[in-house]
């Protein structure tokens, strides 16, 4: 049931908290450990998507989510955001990152997946729109699943350099052109969808305009701007 599921995933977060210390403190010393672990934690992070995806998408309170008595998170949330701090502090230690260079592609579509906006934030920024605002200053933004995914996407770009900035710009142009597909279907959550896009495109946009030429050689930007942009002015 649920409550077993959130001791499951409770107790994994706190395994992979045990690993994401290891790394900050013996950095290259835990490639060999990282090969082993890093592939599973990915496939996880990937199979668990849709599952979170509609968690964050639905309006009401999933047992998942609940805290405990301490008020810390347990459960899905909690695994979830243990795992992406796994991917950030292995790709901020530069050539252990490069472990990833496989699943480029696929990382920065989770990087959007999971930046969705949950109903809590929603209830928070609705009220307050300077909180909304925060999430842009690295320094005051509160550090959760959505900011973990938005992190992910910025060192993409700094560690693969075009092909970070190429991964991110089709994640964004796929996650823009599933939320017309909702919005045409009136599904009244494809407004998610479209900000959590538009999040990870800001959030790579100054590495984006220092590399001018990369829109010559290898990225169709007609494509991003329809399907960002022109898709919902038709």
């Amino acid at each position: 049931g649920d409550d077993a599921a959130a001791a499951d995933f409770s107790l994994k977060s706190v395994v992979i908290g045990i690993v994401v210390a290891l790394i900050s403190y013996f950095g290259k010393l835990c490639k060999p450990l990282l090969k082993v672990f890093v592939p599973p934690i990915f496939d996880t992070l990937r199979a668990l998507a849709p599952k979170y995806d509609a968690l964050v998408l639905a309006t009401g309170a999933c047992p998942l989510f609940d805290t405990d008595e301490d008020n810390d998170g347990v459960g899905l949330d909690r695994f979830v955001l243990a795992a992406l701090e796994l991917v950030v502090v292995v790709l901020e230690k530069g050539k252990l990152g490069r472990l990833f260079r496989a699943q480029l592609e696929q990382l920065a579509v989770l990087a959007v997946w999971y930046a969705h906006m949950t109903e809590e934030h929603v209830d928070v920024w609705s009220s307050d729109v300077d909180e909304y605002l925060t999430q842009d200053d690295d320094d005051m933004a509160a550090w959760d699943v959505r900011a973990a995914s938005a992190h992910i996407a910025q060192l993409l770009v700094v560690l693969f350099g075009e092909a970070g900035v190429g991964a991110v710009l089709n994640a964004v142009a796929h996650f823009c052109e599933r939320a017309h597909a909702e919005r045409e279907a009136r599904d009244p959550t494809w407004w998610k969808r479209k900000e959590a896009a538009m999040l990870q495109l800001g959030k790579i946009a100054e590495e984006l305009i220092d590399m001018t030429r990369y829109a010559d050689d290898e990225f169709d930007f007609d494509h991003l701007l329809h399907a960002a942009v022109l898709a919902d002015l038709d």
